[in-house]
């Protein structure tokens, strides 16, 4: 197999690996690849092919930030006999967004919003906290709520105007570690609108 083991350090974005594999008897063999023991794929190897190892995103977004990981690489030919690659890393993020996977449908538009956030956010970090009533439009008007939910009170929007063929509510949040010497854990969220 190519290449050597290797630290990539602490890294913020998913690494990607080239190699090879050959046979020293011309075997047979299946390249396996993971993260943490976790198979991100398995196929038939062709010797000499080059190949791309690569974390996708689904895998990427679970990996624990602040610790150890191991992206692996195992060729097993016929015989039974492997050969392994392994490259760990450290997972750095400084910034955390999200928001709801579809917006809410609305038969007018939403007058007033109430978020609340079970979440731990360490001194020193950013949040951000924004929504909108216009959601289905190309480019929503984003309001912020951030100090709306910080104290549990309602929002009223000031929006009156969309574009798209319906209204809808959409809610985004942000958090930026800055100062802060610990992680940001979101534990959930929930709100009402009317």
């Amino acid at each position: 197999m190519s290449g050597t083991n290797e630290d990539l350090g602490t890294i913020q974005a998913p690494p990607s690996k080239t190699y090879t594999v050959s046979d020293a008897e011309n075997d047979t063999f299946t390249v396996t690849e993971k993260i943490d023991g976790k198979v991100i794929r398995s196929f038939a190897g062709v010797a000499g092919q080059e190949n791309t190892i690569t974390i996708p995103h689904d895998f990427w977004i679970r990996l624990q930030p602040g610790i150890q990981h191991k992206l692996v690489i195992e060729a097993t030919d016929s015989k039974g006999m492997t050969a392994a690659r392994t490259y760990t890393f450290v997972r750095q993020e400084t910034k955390l967004e999200f928001k709801l996977k579809k917006p809410f449908v609305t038969d007018i538009a939403a007058k007033r919003i109430l978020v609340t956030i079970d979440a731990v956010v360490p001194n020193g970090t950013t949040m951000k906290i924004e929504a909108c009533n216009n959601a289905f439009d190309a480019s929503p008007t984003w309001e912020d709520i951030t100090n709306h939910v910080r104290f549990n009170r309602g929002f009223l929007f000031t929006n009156t105007e969309k574009t798209a063929e319906q209204w809808g509510v959409d809610i985004r949040f942000m958090f930026e570690k800055g100062t802060a010497n610990s992680q940001v854990i979101v534990n959930g969220f929930g709100g009402a609108f009317d």
